[in-house]
């Protein structure tokens, strides 16, 4: 298949003269045929049958004289048979060189492409209604391959076939239309009835005069000859190398006489010469050479007639498991028709040697026949790669619908990143929910593992220690199966799964030990002493093994946080932290790590209220603030000593001591409030220093309670 983009796009041009359709559309009747001279139809029970092989005559093109443009028949009352009194020479206007990127298998797709659109007009069929069947025989040196089309109510009536009949090798191209007339105004440019009809391959009215002019220059060099309407077609170029069309009513004695023909290895019905429309293709003959000169026509080899077969679906030997038929189109896996595209049966472009049929570049796993499309002039491919993509996935929402199981194929190929596939190069846009969904339901079959993407791999640094908590095996996707679940909110990230979880998390009850109380009191203490976290609570959840530490609800002005940080143990191994640590130490660097984090998830904009400085600065200093609030209070606590005794006055005696070196600021003012502790017990929910308005009590009962208010900064901590 030659693979180059640049020739014209082939149309089709097959109609009957009935409703004025392109050639082979095979509606029309003898109609056109000389007035007075047509025989009578032969009626259906007639079953007799000859081969169709061409006439061993050679024929020799004639002289260029009385010749007609084909732009002369655009008025298709003139532009008939009927108007032609015996002969007439049509000159088209297209030279030897035009579409010089077509070979014979473009040529042949676009003859076969008017066959199939033309049984499918005359008969009135639908597209699946269009069948062909295929057989083959030889005898010694002899071989004949024919194609076939039954009626659908009456398979025994042949509607039209192709004949391949040859003897060593070489042989003829019989294509035969029931029911059908070519008319002159045909070969116009243009000359089409199909645009816009739906089971109509073509559309742009060129295919035919192109795919003449190919099988006749070059290399190709074959004889093509018609018989249509009561007319012999002879085409061939001119001395000024156009291609003409010589047309030669036929006599009552030609038209009564059956054709002399070869023996035949199948019978099929006889053509009618004036009903019907018939191409042969390599007849031994004579004809004019592109450059001007005579010269001896070439016939048909048959593997080059296999090859050209290759242009239509219909034409393949393929079997029925190797083709998925849907209403969108048919998925191809038949392994010798992976990688080509067609429309409606006609071949748009093969894969080989390395080069894709598909416009992305992009390798083709399987293969496609789309119902439906509009290809460009060259008819090597649809419109665009939006369109190209968008036709296949619709024909893969099809597909599962009607075998679910296949969607490990389309697993197995978005999965592959090395290649890429173009089958799904459209998937991220135009594949449909419920498909995703059948897909979604594969992947995650393994309840063992976890997917991301490429993406979130090299934004999340912990990715590998969240997935870890989510107790699943990391499996990395391409983005692009990423986006298309990711469209419709069919996965979610590690990080959004583990706050997920975190969200719906029970809550924990803190132990009632010292480390765990003072983490408690000490963050609140933290958050309460800046100004923008003060309404924030929070509440320790039983996260379990999620690597999240903290989850800020701002709706609920609510910080979860694991509760893994209330054990000394288990924060000193998060932390990183020597096993010999005093406690205090530990609780240090455990509320700083909390309420930097709890700070992170609080929104900006609580921090705007500074037109000099950043909200990002202002989260900074607030940060700062409160580690150095801690070191005040690690310091104090640290130095604090309090001794009780009997005094010798028979009386208690309490005495609290600290290092006077101890730097607390130069507007330090300490005050030392004694309580009892049935009565103000509530006292020791206050958190700041700057919450106490109690004055000092003398004689307290036993037993007692001591505060000590740090007065040098507002916020200092009890």
């Amino acid at each position: 298949m030659n693979t180059n983009r640049s020739p014209p796009e082939p149309r089709v041009e097959m109609s009957g003269s009935r409703q004025n359709l392109p050639l082979m559309d095979l509606m029309s009747s003898a109609s056109a045929s000389q007035p007075g001279t047509r025989p009578p139809a032969r009626p259906a029970s007639d079953s007799r049958a000859i081969a169709i092989n061409p006439p061993p005559e050679t024929f020799v093109i004639d002289s260029d004289s009385d010749s007609v443009s084909a732009e002369e028949f655009l008025d298709r009352n003139n532009g008939t048979l009927a108007s032609i009194a015996n002969s007439q020479t049509i000159t088209l206007s297209i030279t030897s060189t035009y579409s010089n990127a077509w070979g014979p298998v473009e040529a042949f797709r676009e003859v076969v492409q008017n066959w199939r659109d033309g049984i499918i007009a005359s008969f009135r069929l639908t597209e699946d209604q269009f069948r062909v069947t295929r057989q083959e025989r030889a005898d010694l040196r002899n071989i004949e391959v024919l194609y076939t089309v039954p009626h659908p109510q009456n398979p025994q009536d042949c509607i039209g076939f192709i004949r391949y009949s040859g003897l060593n090798g070489q042989g003829t191209i019989s294509i035969v239309n029931k029911e059908a007339t070519l008319e002159p105004w045909h070969l116009d440019f243009g000359g089409t009835t199909k645009a816009g009809i739906g089971n109509q391959a073509g559309a742009h009215g060129e295919g035919l005069k192109i795919a003449l002019l190919v099988l006749r220059r070059g290399f190709q060099n074959y004889q093509v000859r018609c018989v249509s309407g009561g007319f012999n077609w002879r085409f061939d170029f001119n001395t000024r190398g156009k291609l003409v069309a010589r047309l030669r009513r036929m006599t009552p004695k030609q038209l009564d006489c059956k054709q002399r023909k070869s023996p035949a290895l199948f019978e099929v019905r006889e053509p009618s010469p004036l009903k019907d429309v018939c191409f042969h293709i390599g007849e031994k003959a004579k004809g004019r050479y592109q450059q001007g000169h005579q010269r001896e026509r070439n016939q048909v080899r048959l593997e080059d007639f296999n090859k050209w077969c290759e242009a239509a679906l219909f034409l393949q030997d393929a079997p029925d498991e190797g083709i998925v038929r849907t209403s969108r189109g048919d998925l191809i896996t038949h392994e010798r028709l992976c990688g080509h595209l067609y429309l409606k049966g006609l071949l748009l472009q093969s894969s080989s040697n390395g080069a894709s049929a598909s416009i992305t570049g992009k390798p083709l796993k399987f293969g496609y026949n789309f119902s439906h499309g509009v290809t460009n002039r060259e008819r090597q491919s649809v419109k665009s790669a939006m369109e190209e993509g968008a036709t296949i996935l619709n024909i893969w929402d099809r597909v599962l619908i009607e075998k679910p199981n296949y969607v490990i194929h389309l697993h197995e190929m978005l999965i592959s990143s090395d290649p890429e596939y173009a089958d799904l190069s459209g998937a991220k846009w135009f594949m449909k929910v419920d498909t995703a969904v059948q897909l979604k339901r594969h992947l995650f079959s393994d309840p063992t593992k976890w997917y991301y993407s490429p993406t979130e791999n090299s934004k999340n640094p912990r990715l590998e220690k969240i997935i870890q908590g989510l107790d699943r095996q990391g499996v990395e996707v391409p983005n692009t199966y990423w986006a298309v679940l990711e469209r419709f909110d069919l996965v979610r990230t590690a990080d959004q799964e583990q706050r997920r979880r975190f969200l719906i998390a029970e809550a924990a009850i803190v132990p009632r030990q010292r480390f765990a109380e003072e983490v408690v009191r000490l963050l609140r203490a933290s958050l309460q002493g800046c100004a923008q976290t003060s309404e924030i609570t929070i509440q320790f959840v039983r996260a379990e093994q999620l690597s999240l530490h903290t989850f800020y609800v701002e709706a609920e002005k609510l910080s979860k946080i694991h509760e893994k940080w209330l054990s000394k143990d288990a924060s000193t191994q998060e932390l990183g932290l020597p096993q010999n640590l005093p406690e205090g130490d530990v609780l240090f660097h455990v509320i700083k790590r909390l309420f930097s984090e709890v700070l992170d998830e609080v929104p900006d904009d609580r921090f705007d209220n500074d037109e000099n400085h950043s909200s990002a600065w202002q989260k900074k200093r607030v940060l700062s603030c409160a580690e150095q609030r801690l070191l005040d209070y690690r310091r104090i606590s640290n130095r604090l000593a309090l001794t009780t005794g009997i005094s010798t006055q028979n009386t208690s005696r309490m005495t609290l001591q600290w290092d006077g070196d101890l730097s607390w600021g130069d507007d330090s003012l300490v005050t030392v409030q004694l309580h009892a502790e049935l009565t103000c017990s509530h006292l020791r929910d206050l958190l700041l220093a700057k919450d106490s308005l109690l004055s000092p009590v003398s004689r307290p009962q036993s037993p007692l309670m001591i505060l000590l208010l740090l007065r040098t900064r507002k916020n200092h901590y009890f």
